[in-house]
């Protein structure tokens, strides 16, 4: 049975890390403060408004939640400029879904990428070449994280990720090759997947199709990230099922569950990332 990477203590750690930098933050009277931009219609985000705000207030970071004054794209934009030129506000959550029309890679391209939470402007996805990007797409720095609590060794190594998204897959491999791993991009249309990941030292899954990946696909011992959440009937029941079978903690020597694996340090990314923004706005400033 392989070692679980649970995603709780590594998103301990960074809270500690986003706490030290609130706190010098805060000794010279500076405070992050975040607006997270929504439409106001869905219950669901409602809620994970509600967790964001608990959250924020607990590391010590103001926040607000900002309502488009209409669900149409335009609205939204004009809402984005206003947070642009605002200097009190240090980073920006567009909170999904977004209504029928608006489009989310309109809005992360007008929002200014030093205020960007979340890591997806195309100007801070092209840092990502650079050494030490201040910030990264929460969801493929999570792999990154997971990869470094596990203490896997990623110089040499060779990682097969599969799926190519913008925000993940192909984010997760610029981080990878950054280093020194052997990186693979698969992805829907790669020939025999299989042949593929059964090489690789690590295969991380971030492809959005429930337990795509099989024990018979791994090597023995190989280490699996699984980006991977996906609602599934069992039993009549509503459950979450990760990219990878569950049946792959047999053959690997250590694995992300889903839930409780990268989950939670994408979300303590989310806040590493207002920290870090909030620093590099004041020490731009100073």
């Amino acid at each position: 049975m392989g070692t679980p990477i649970l995603g709780a203590p590594i998103a301990h750690a960074l809270d500690l890390e986003v706490l030290e930098i609130v706190k010098d933050l805060a000794s010279r009277g500076v405070m992050p403060r975040l607006v997270a931009l929504t439409a106001g219609n869905d219950a669901a985000s409602e809620v994970y408004l509600g967790r964001q705000a608990k959250s924020a207030s607990r590391l010590g970071m103001a926040y607000e939640v900002r309502r488009a004054s209409a669900p149409t794209e335009a609205a939204f934009l004009a809402e984005i400029d206003s947070l642009n030129a605002d200097p009190l506000v240090s980073g920006v959550i567009i909170q999904m879904p977004l209504p029928q029309g608006v489009k989310a890679e309109t809005l992360q391209s007008r929002l200014s990428p030093d205020k960007d939470v979340e890591g997806v402007h195309p100007t801070n996805l092209g840092r990502l070449l650079e050494v030490s990007p201040v910030v990264a797409p929460c969801t493929a720095a999570a792999v990154i994280e997971c990869l470094l609590a596990a203490d896997v060794e990623l110089r040499g190594s060779e990682i097969v990720v599969v799926g190519r998204s913008r925000i993940v897959g192909r984010p997760a491999a610029l981080l990878l090759v950054e280093r020194d791993a052997t990186v693979t991009l698969a992805h829907s249309r790669s020939r025999d997947l299989a042949a593929i990941t059964r090489r690789a030292d690590v295969v991380v899954m971030a492809v959005g199709r429930a337990g795509l990946l099989t024990p018979a696909m791994i090597r023995p011992n190989a280490v699996v990230i699984d980006v991977g959440i996906n609602e599934v009937m069992k039993d009549g029941k509503r459950s979450l099922l990760g990219d990878a079978a569950p049946e792959i903690a047999d053959v690997a020597s250590a694995f992300t569950p889903v839930p409780g694996g990268v989950g939670p340090v994408t979300v303590a990314l989310l806040w590493r990332n207002a920290a870090r923004l909030a620093r590099k706005a004041y020490d731009s400033n100073r």
